[in-house]
């Protein structure tokens, strides 16, 4: 099942949702080795988003699969069976929400998107953040936060309506599964089979920068969750997000963060 085939399902759905009587029932952040994935099949009595900031799985729901990975989100409507594989040989890293949300419409299905900008992990950290912390004005600032990820889920399946956007979303999947590797507009272009020239201009348009800075920023951004483990040398984690030249890399990510990858390595440390 294709999700795009059911946009106006999904978008009934997501319209018939009340956003101003949204309630946070659960939120955790967890990765592959956490007690708290439930890997059997199972349903809850509320909306389940969980973003994958980091790793791999495949989701079994209504005999369909949906492959997960980097910065993808998976929506759970209420009363969905679901059953959760990760991919042991990558880290998980993931923020799982539980909420509450009165809907006139009903779905039977889970759906997912990609997070291309980061809108949506910011504002999946924020409520974490202020649910763990329980800070002045959270239970205030919670049911903003999520008000603002449900309108931008809905949203992303408005623009998904467009060959556009269906283009430069294979094209990001591919610089996601491709980050270990030699990447270069041509290569990305072929994926998708038009002109280096052309997705250079679509990925513009749709996400405001260009295919090979999209590249730069999930290498960055995979090599400080792999520089936080510290089981992983510089060395390693060069390769591992796409750099031979660990000159490069280190060049790379001070361009991008303001810091060397040591630098960074002892701060979170």
């Amino acid at each position: 099942m294709d999700q795009y085939d059911n946009l106006e399902e999904i978008e009934q759905y997501m319209a018939g949702m009340d956003l101003n009587n949204v309630e946070l029932v659960f939120c955790e952040r967890f990765d592959g080795k956490s007690r708290i994935w439930n890997f059997k099949k199972h349903r809850h009595d509320y909306v389940e988003i969980i973003y994958f900031i980091e790793g791999r799985a495949n989701i079994s729901a209504m005999e369909e699969i949906l492959k997960l990975n980097i910065h993808n989100i998976v929506l759970y409507p209420e009363d969905c069976d679901h059953q959760e594989i990760l991919d042991m040989r990558f880290h998980q890293d993931v923020i799982c929400l539980g909420i509450k949300a009165d809907a006139t419409k009903k779905l039977g299905y889970p759906f997912k998107i990609t997070d291309k900008k980061g809108d949506l992990k910011w504002l999946f950290e924020k409520v974490h953040f202020e649910y763990t912390n329980k800070l002045d004005c959270s239970t205030d600032i919670i049911p903003l936060y999520l008000k603002a990820i449900f309108h931008l889920i809905r949203r992303s399946f408005r623009y998904g309506r467009t060959k556009e956007y269906n283009i430069v979303d294979h094209a990001a999947d591919y610089i996601k599964n491709n980050l270990g590797k030699e990447l270069n507009v041509d290569n990305i272009a072929a994926s998708v089979h038009i002109s280096p020239s052309y997705l250079t201009r679509l990925f513009r348009k749709e996400m405001g920068i260009t295919p090979m800075k999209y590249a730069n920023y999930l290498r960055t951004d995979t090599a400080k969750r792999l520089l936080i483990q510290e089981n992983y040398s510089i060395a390693q984690i060069s390769e591992l997000v796409g750099y031979k030249d660990q000159k490069y890399f280190s060049r790379a990510f001070k361009n991008n963060t303001g810091l060397t990858p040591s630098q960074f390595r002892n701060l979170e440390g």
